[in-house]
């Protein structure tokens, strides 16, 4: 019993890690320091809809 306890506590504390893991790969983020100038190129264009939230004003 200690033994399959043991197992399904370590494998429960690594399974942030894993998600954590899987949202960096799925989420394209650019690490810039402060104060750094950066260039942004444009390569295709995307039509942007801007809804207002409930109850708030843009």
């Amino acid at each position: 019993m200690y033994g399959i306890g043991g197992g399904l506590s370590e494998s429960a504390a690594s399974l942030p890690d894993f998600y954590l893991s899987l949202a960096k790969q799925t989420t394209p983020a650019i690490e810039v320091g402060a104060s750094k100038e950066v260039t942004v190129i444009i390569s295709e264009g995307k039509e942007l809809v801007i809804r207002e939230l409930a109850g708030e004003a843009l």
